[in-house]
């Protein structure tokens, strides 16, 4: 079962930036966030953050957020303050939700981190703020395909992880990936 759960969240986690995403403030590049997905290394992510810390482009920001959230895995609480002080910028600053989504996802990979050390009562708060977060964002923008399969690995992580069962948001995205399928095709043949 772990190893079907290994290649699921791998799966969604390499659809999750192949897809173009766009917001009527700020419009992002599919190819960037290929980029970012497939920068698996900690050394090619430190590359980019050089590209992306210093530009002022509100989009930008929102890269800088997602390449944090993807190295804050790792468990370094260093990496992992930044991780949440530039999602949640990023989400400030844009509104855009999928910079919600990912501050939402980075607090709860903060919660696992929190479980890890033995502060149960921490983990609880950071995830159900994480998923609330997440959740929303997904109530803003219900045709992000991003979000959606965001939403789906948080809650297949969690379902499996934590005494939440988010069975019917898995669900639900699950459907609204199958019912949109075709429009995903068109976006990832851009």
């Amino acid at each position: 079962m772990k190893k079907t759960k290994d290649v699921v969240l791998l799966v969604l986690s390499i659809l999750l930036f192949v897809s173009t995403v766009s917001n009527a403030a700020v419009s992002l590049d599919g190819k960037k966030l290929e980029e970012i997905g497939e920068s698996g290394s900690t050394q090619a992510m430190q590359g980019l953050i050089k590209r992306y810390e210093k530009s002022t482009k509100t989009d930008d920001m929102i890269y800088l957020g997602i390449i944090y959230h993807n190295l804050s895995v790792n468990g370094k609480d260093e990496v992992m303050k930044k991780a949440l002080a530039t999602t949640k910028k990023a989400m400030e600053q844009t509104g855009h939700p999928l910079a919600a989504g990912y501050y939402g996802s980075t607090l709860t990979i903060k919660a696992g981190h929190c479980a890890k050390k033995g502060d149960m009562m921490g983990a609880m708060e950071y995830l159900q703020k994480g998923m609330a977060a997440i959740d929303e964002a997904v109530k803003k923008a219900p045709g992000d395909f991003n979000l959606r399969l965001l939403r789906l690995e948080n809650s297949i992580s969690v379902s499996q992880g934590s005494p939440l069962d988010r069975t019917e948001k898995i669900e639900e995205d699950l459907g609204a990936l199958k019912q949109n399928k075709k429009s995903l095709s068109k976006t990832q043949a851009s």
